[in-house]
């Protein structure tokens, strides 16, 4: 069941369009496994604000930000990650304690395994940078890929429901689950032991 979109304001105004817009988005789609039914959250969602807004910093005092970009979106879809690692973490390792459960969880939503993950299943050739922000290399920035995987699951959610979301997330991370045997230790205790 789709969720009413909150975005609906952001989501229709004017999106960004290239010339292979309809080919990145078709592939984000197979990507997702989902055909979107309101296509303009998903055009948000692969948008990188410099291909939204131009350059950066270029608001006015007051004005609003991340309209047209996929940063909303990318709110939406940390919390939606969020729950459902929660979830997954809890059948997983019904034995462990919260501490535990919150290391593993840092370590799954982490910029860096974001990152691996839109690499690994191709999100991040769908991403839209500004040309003079792609030519210096900024759609494959970790904190780039990071943010189009949480404002890809953000659409998905929007348009599909927390079920489609929930498929796509274990697919994705089936790997990186399955590969966390032991929890990760906390920063101070790996810096302490360093």
């Amino acid at each position: 069941m789709a969720v009413r979109d909150p975005l609906e304001p952001a989501a229709s105004r004017h999106p960004v369009t290239t010339d292979d817009a309809p080919a990145r988005l078709e592939a984000a789609e197979a990507i997702l496994g989902h055909r979107f039914a309101r296509s303009s959250l998903l055009t948000e969602a692969l948008t990188h604000r410099s291909a939204a807004h131009g350059k950066r910093g270029s608001h006015r005092p007051g004005e609003r930000r991340g309209v047209g970009s996929n940063e909303r979106l990318e709110f939406m879809g940390d919390r939606v990650l969020g729950l459902v690692m929660a979830e997954w973490l809890i059948e997983r390792f019904p034995e462990e304690q919260e501490g535990e459960l919150a290391l593993r969880l840092a370590h799954l939503v982490s910029h860096r395994v974001l990152a691996q993950i839109a690499e690994a299943v191709g999100l991040a050739q769908a991403v839209a940078v500004a040309p003079n922000e792609a030519r210096a290399g900024v759609g494959s920035l970790v904190t780039v890929l990071a943010d189009a995987m949480e404002a890809a699951l953000g659409a998905l959610y929007l348009d599909a429901g927390l079920d489609a979301a929930r498929r796509f997330v274990r697919g994705a991370w089936g790997d990186a689950m399955t590969g966390l045997v032991l929890p990760p230790k906390d920063p101070k205790t790996g810096l302490q032991e360093w």
